[in-house]
């Protein structure tokens, strides 16, 4: 189904940081991440907070009894708008792998180098893994949006006649 996507996500032992890497009817931890351990999903807001549900774009603290992976299928997301507050934020990203070169922040809120993920111990990114969630630093409150590649490039083909095709055309 061409509607549906299928993210695999692996997790170390202990803590991770988590997203939700699709669009699902049901968020709750039970649904989303069923191997985690229950009661021990926190976000973060200027001090942590402990929830049930994952929402998209949010970045998590959960915690593992073991090693796995965890497959979460649900509608795509290619793009994603993310409010930031000034300080520190736990975010997560889209249904690909993206660079966190190619974020956009018309408010260039992004403190240069302050993206970082965790395994085991911080580690700057320079990518964001679709089901994993990050830690970034914002010098202002903002919104930053995260998109795949294909949603900034232009795709245009021409026919025969030399005629130029809309991408929206190409099937017919």
């Amino acid at each position: 189904d061409a509607g549906t996507v299928s993210v695999t996500v692996d997790n170390i032992s202990g803590w991770n940081l988590v997203g939700l890497p699709a669009g699902v009817e049901d968020g709750t931890l039970s649904a989303v991440y069923p191997e985690g351990t229950a009661g021990t999903l926190y976000s973060y807001n200027g001090a942590y907070i402990g929830v049930d549900a994952l929402v998209s774009g949010e970045g998590y603290w959960l915690h593992f009894p073991d090693v796995g992976t965890t497959t979460i299928t649900g509608a795509p997301i290619s793009s994603l708008t993310v409010s930031l507050t000034a300080g520190w934020n736990l975010f997560s990203g889209i249904s690909e792998v993206t660079n966190v070169a190619d974020i956009s922040d018309p408010g260039g809120i992004m403190v240069s180098g302050t993206c970082y993920g965790f395994n085991q111990t911080y580690a700057n990114a320079s990518v964001l893994t679709p089901g994993h969630g990050y830690w970034v630093n914002a010098s202002a409150d903002g919104d930053i949006t995260i998109s795949s590649g294909s949603a900034n490039v232009l795709l245009i083909k021409t026919d025969p006649q030399g005629n130029t095709v809309p991408e929206s055309e190409w099937g017919n």
